[in-house]
């Protein structure tokens, strides 16, 4: 038999919700990068900024 775990669900919708938020602004943020910067610029800040963020959390 399999135990059932309570919140289980709850827990996987709200990771599912977490990603699609990040995933889905993402694109709202590269739209409006490219607007205001050059697409290699855009993507050069992206990488550094994502970099950053691993260093930091590492």
């Amino acid at each position: 038999m399999q135990a059932r775990m309570p919140g289980h669900r709850a827990s996987v919708a709200a990771a599912l919700a977490v990603v699609w938020l990040v995933w889905g602004s993402t694109y709202v943020a590269l739209r409006v990068g490219v607007r205001a910067l050059p697409p290699l610029t855009m993507s050069g800040v992206r990488f550094g900024v994502a970099g950053l963020l691993i260093c930091g959390w590492c």
